[in-house]
């Protein structure tokens, strides 16, 4: 039996690239495969947040990212793997800032 993948995607931290990755090594991915996230980005109504069981237990995908505020709930599967990348907080800042189109001034202004 293969084990599921849940991956907390961090913005900007690497999860698009893991979901990437995750799909060209013909791992099962949610549809609409939008960063591999089952649910909406940011997600904070918990009626519609899709837990760890739920995960688990959907035979469709075999990878699937979070990407809101992690609950106990999601992380209470004992035969699911879990992965998280981290990177440097400024290097994460500053992509996020390149990201949403903030100017050079709005920059140096906010990470002086």
């Amino acid at each position: 039996r293969h084990r599921h993948v849940t991956w907390f995607h961090l913005h900007k931290f690497g999860g698009s690239t893991m979901c990437d990755l995750a799909r060209s090594q013909h791992e099962r991915i949610p549809y609409p495969f939008r960063n591999c996230n089952v649910e909406d980005v940011s997600e904070s109504n918990p009626r519609k947040q899709v837990l760890c069981q739920a995960r688990a237990i959907d035979a469709s995908y075999t990878f699937s990212a979070v990407e809101r505020l992690i609950t106990r709930d999601d992380i209470s599967c004992p035969d699911v793997v879990y992965g998280v990348m981290l990177r440097d907080p400024l290097a994460g800042a500053k992509s996020h800032l390149t990201f949403h189109k903030f100017s050079a001034q709005e920059k140096r202004a906010l990470l002086a």
